[in-house]
């Protein structure tokens, strides 16, 4: 377990220059979607379905656990899925970045918007889980970004198959990690971020 983590954080650590251009494009989207009206209706497109599974997910009888469960399967499935989805030359991978960024950055708006304490809201409703939830998903991104960059080196380069054959099978190990790191923030978003929203 130890040498997979070690193998883990050695190939995130590969992958630093890809996280740094996600997180500078996720905080770019994040301005765009919180100063710019030209994606109003996409945007908040997106929130009213988020906000509509919200409410059918407050009538359950035990609603923290069914938030948990939403939550981490969303969140899980989709780190893994733009970490292959890199396969199709990392295409993917950026738009999920940065149409969550925008998302984020309408949300901010909307929130002020409405008189809201964005301060409030980022420290009570984002930064408990998000600490781990955001870098998660970042990571992912980035890790789909880098094998977009090796699917087009291999049709440049034949000779570099072998590297992207094993950065796929590294790509397992790293699933687990992130699915690890994503349950944990699920359940403090289902809990500890629940129970500040709440009061």
């Amino acid at each position: 377990m130890i040498k997979d983590l070690k193998a883990v954080f050695h190939e995130v650590r590969r992958a630093w220059i890809y996280i740094v251009i996600t997180s500078i494009l996720f905080a770019a989207a994040i301005y765009i979607g919180f100063t710019s009206n030209e994606f109003n209706e996409l945007l908040r497109s997106q929130v009213e379905g988020l906000e509509s599974i919200a409410q059918q997910l407050n009538q359950t009888e035990n609603t923290q656990f069914w938030v948990f469960l939403f939550i981490f399967l969303n969140n899980a499935i989709k780190a893994v899925l733009i970490m292959f989805a890199g396969l199709f030359f990392g295409l993917i991978p950026l738009v999920f970045i940065v149409m969550n960024g925008m998302v984020l950055g309408f949300v901010f708006r909307n929130a002020l918007e409405q008189g809201r304490d964005l301060s409030v809201l980022i420290v009570k409703g984002i930064l408990p889980h998000g600490i781990l939830e955001v870098p998660a998903i970042l990571i992912a991104g980035a890790l789909g970004l880098k094998l977009g960059g090796l699917m087009w080196n291999s049709l440049l380069r034949r000779n570099s198959r072998g590297t992207l054959t094993g950065f796929l099978k590294s790509l397992g190990k790293v699933s687990v990690v992130l699915v690890s790191v994503l349950l944990i923030a699920a359940v403090i978003e289902s809990t500890v971020t629940f129970w500040l929203l709440k009061g």
